[in-house]
């Protein structure tokens, strides 16, 4: 679901960050309940838990776009900020080119948490005694004033609010120091590695294995807690742990993908269109000459050696068998120009970004030459194949 954009950053919310919300207001309405010593009606407990909810929402919201912010101010791209059951992420689509950079761009974010951790503290403090009689009562004069009506509601929520909001901040912006990798500290030991080894894919492997190691100690403290303790928290901290390794895995790949990417152009990607269909070719013909003969999914059309556009084997099949006969190669192509298109010395890492926003097959970007005539292609195959030997 889309939430806002800010700063041309689209901000999405993936229907599994309802789960954080409601857990934080679980856990919030039960530490308001024991409080009030099990005397706040369920009206209190509900708008408590609502208005918590929102707040840590809005606290990994900050958190996230401090981060796409910063990297924008470096020049590096964002396409979106996603939340989901995890918390959030900013998708930054190219790696930061230095280490201090990487530095700056990690650390605003569990700094921006720490601050308001911090501006809810003061906020504590400014609150002074009235603030500690509500957090540390007297049992028995609580009893006595909550059933005389002595308490006033929209106060304890207030309260409770700044004490819940104070400390989870204080504990998100701690945890996301942790160095476990591709968490913020990871990030930031990687900077670190960096800096010291000049050379970002050894530091990216050392950090995601520092990841891996992060994510089978929270595993194997999941299990501890199911055996000694109890069944829920133990298995969250398996899930946890299950999430970090895989994570850390992953975003290594992606490094070394964007790192050989960026130093590749489209053009020694390129592949050239080897098999030009004529325009003319009935819809047998194409079929038993080019599709079954040759093997593959998808060819250009052209006329006179000028490709027009493309025939994946899709397109045949939304052709109503009764018109089969009535159709030729131009009549069901698509046109070249619904491609993406690149120039040839732009870099690969352009050329991914452009294939990964094709929802549709083939997954092609069309490469054009000096003249912005079309010297070739560039597929999810051709991608992958040179991948291999870079």
């Amino acid at each position: 679901m889309k939430l806002a954009k800010i700063k041309g950053i689209q901000i999405i919310i993936h229907f599994s960050t309802l789960l954080i919300v409601l857990m934080v207001g679980y856990i919030v309405s039960s530490f308001y309940y024991q409080l009030t010593l099990g005397m706040a009606p369920l009206w209190q407990l509900i708008i408590i838990g609502i208005i918590n909810g929102l707040i840590i929402l809005f606290s990994i919201i900050i958190h996230e776009l401090i981060h796409s912010l910063t990297a924008l101010k470096f020049g590096l791209p964002i396409s979106e900020i996603e939340l989901y059951l995890f918390g959030g992420v900013s998708k930054i689509e190219e790696e930061p080119k230095s280490p201090k950079e990487e530095a700056l761009i990690t650390f605003v974010g569990p700094l921006s948490s720490l601050l308001l951790g911090g501006f809810f503290f003061l906020l504590m403090f400014i609150m002074g005694d009235t603030f500690n009689e509500f957090l540390y009562p007297n049992f028995y004069s609580t009893f006595i004033n909550f059933n005389k009506g002595l308490f006033n509601p929209a106060r304890l929520i207030l309260d409770a609010t700044i004490f819940y909001s104070a400390w989870s901040n204080l504990i998100l912006g701690a945890f996301n120091l942790l160095p476990a990798f591709p968490m913020d500290g990871g990030r930031l030991l990687r900077a670190l590695i960096w800096k010291i080894r000049k050379d970002h894919i050894s530091a990216t492997e050392t950090a995601s294995k520092v990841g891996q190691v992060f994510g089978f100690l929270f595993i194997g403290f999941g299990f501890l807690e199911i055996f000694f303790f109890g069944l829920i928290n133990g298995i969250w901290l398996i899930i946890i742990g299950s999430f970090l390794r895989s994570s850390a895995q992953s975003a290594y790949l992606q490094t070394i993908l964007q790192v050989k990417l960026s130093k590749i152009t489209a053009g020694e990607l390129l592949h050239e269109f080897e098999l030009i269909i004529p325009q003319d070719m009935s819809l047998e013909n194409l079929i038993n000459n080019y599709f079954i003969k040759y093997k593959k999914g998808y060819f250009p059309v052209g006329i006179d050696g000028k490709i027009i556009g493309i025939i994946h084997f899709t397109d045949i099949k939304n052709v109503n068998v009764e018109e089969s006969h009535l159709k030729n190669a131009k009549s069901i192509m698509r046109d070249i120009d619904e491609f993406p298109s690149i120039d040839y010395n732009k870099s690969g890492l352009e050329v991914w970004k452009k294939i990964n926003q094709i929802t549709t097959h083939p997954k092609i970007v069309i490469v054009r030459g000096r003249e912005n005539n079309i010297i070739g292609y560039i597929g999810e195959e051709e991608l992958a194949f040179i991948l291999r030997f870079s």
